[in-house]
């Protein structure tokens, strides 16, 4: 009986210890609360207390309870901290952090920002010559973003500088400069005062016409450019007409226009027609017989009526761009003609029927000669054309029946039908190339008609 005793007390202690580390191998589980053994109660006899220490009846341990957990913070207040701010160039960087539990979050990108335009940026100021420039950069890497040029600011005009003093005889001369760079920016003439006593019509657009010779008394007119504040632009019909005692007249550059018979029987002897002077009238030098010499620099023409037709007129000298079209048709006294420099082109019957014209110098410049400029010029002797003229066109120095001599240049590329018909008296044609040159020239029809025994001089 003790022995069973014994027995059943080891096994509740073997149960006891395996339980136990049970519970150690399962960590945090409930550890399962002991089974209440019913025991017997124990007999102690001598031999068990000398063997093992007497076995006190063993409790049931109260079931112990689940482990607690704190509960999980979820960061109701926290904050994002940059660590990095971000540029246009680089990113930058952040994270979160909790204050109530201390928890630090990882770092999150901030991506890079967009460029930070600044205001326009003068890098060079304009000027009134030369334009300027201005751009916009970035506030924080400084990179250019835009650039644009100013224009230029324009020339700030400044007074008029008297340059010359107008007289009564000779224009004076003035100009503007700008204030800031000082270039000239307009020039201008000051009309001459004139001679004083002549009359004057105004126009309806505020100009003046002068009408006639007035109270002057000079045998020298100087006509102003200007009278009561108006510009002086015209010479009225019959002007100066009957004004014997007149040699002279000076036109200003403000003139535009000649009326008819505006010289008429006066004893004008030089006149020099402007190139201002856009429109002549009829016969202005009708009668005019004291007339010498007219220095013509105008390009006008009047294309249905000669200029110098009907006046006794010795010498013409021109200084335009042209030889207007029968701007001398059937001046029978006419003996000289001087064709100047700047003239490009002789034009239709200029000089036909001048039987009084001996000499003509046609400088190196004229690259045509009109249809009948010269015909009829039965006083004309000798020609020499320039190197510079390629045509003689159509009857161009047909009757001149006194011709002996023509030179013809190298450039001459066509003459045309009855250029030389009718000149009976001509001698020598002197070509300045060679014969197949001469021969390459297109020849219209009759262009030597009635031209009999002459001979072409080549280089050959």
């Amino acid at each position: 009986m003790k022995t069973r005793k014994i027995l059943q007390a080891l096994l509740m202690i073997s149960l006891v210890a395996v339980l136990l580390l049970s519970f150690a191998a399962c960590g945090k589980k409930k550890k399962p609360a002991p089974t209440e053994a019913t025991t017997e109660p124990t007999v102690m006899t001598e031999a068990t207390q000398s063997t093992e220490a007497t076995t006190a009846p063993t409790q049931a341990p109260t079931e112990e309870t689940t482990e607690s957990t704190e509960p999980t913070c979820e960061h109701p207040n926290a904050k994002m901290v940059v660590d990095k701010e971000p540029t246009c160039r680089i990113q930058g960087s952040q994270h979160m952090e909790c204050e109530e539990c201390g928890y630090v979050g990882p770092a999150e990108v901030i991506e890079k920002i967009d460029h930070i335009s600044s205001d326009w940026i003068v890098e060079k100021e304009a000027t009134c010559l030369e334009q300027g420039n201005q751009y916009i950069e970035c506030t924080m890497c400084k990179t250019r973003q835009a650039n644009i040029p100013i224009p230029k600011t324009g020339h700030t005009p400044g007074e008029w500088i008297l340059d010359k003093q107008a007289t009564n005889t000779e224009p004076g001369k003035t100009h503007q400069e700008c204030d800031v760079c000082k270039e000239v920016l307009a020039t201008a003439e000051i009309p001459t005062t004139g001679t004083t006593g002549l009359a004057f019509k105004q126009n309806q657009d505020g100009t003046y016409t002068v009408t006639g010779i007035g109270t002057c008394k000079d045998t020298v007119i100087y006509i102003p450019g200007a009278y009561e504040g108006g510009a002086v632009t015209a010479i009225g019909e019959k002007a100066f007409a009957g004004c014997a005692k007149v040699e002279k007249i000076i036109l200003p550059s403000s003139v535009t226009e000649i009326g008819d018979r505006a010289f008429y029987d006066s004893g004008i002897k030089e006149f020099t027609v402007p190139a201002s002077v856009k429109k002549i009238g009829t016969q202005i030098f009708f009668q005019a017989d004291k007339l010498d010499t007219v220095y013509y620099n105008s390009d006008y023409a009047n294309e249905t009526a000669p200029i110098f037709g009907a006046t006794w007129i010795r010498k013409v000298v021109f200084g335009g761009k042209k030889v207007p079209a029968y701007v001398c048709q059937g001046a029978s006294g006419l003996s000289e003609v001087v064709i100047g420099k700047t003239v490009t082109e002789i034009g239709n019957n200029a000089f036909e029927d001048c039987t009084n014209l001996g000499t003509v110098t046609i400088p190196d410049s004229v690259s045509a000669i009109g249809e009948a400029s010269f015909a009829g010029c039965s006083a004309l002797s000798n020609v020499v054309i320039p190197d510079s003229v390629t045509r003689i066109n159509k009857r161009a120095f047909a009757g001149c029946s006194n011709l002996y001599t023509v030179t013809v240049p190298a450039s001459m590329t066509k003459i045309g039908e009855e250029a030389f018909s009718g000149c009976k008296k001509l001698q020598t044609i002197d070509f300045q190339g060679k014969q197949a040159q001469w021969d390459k020239i297109t020849k219209g029809t009759n262009w030597d008609y009635m031209v009999s025994n002459y001979t072409v001089n080549t280089k050959e």
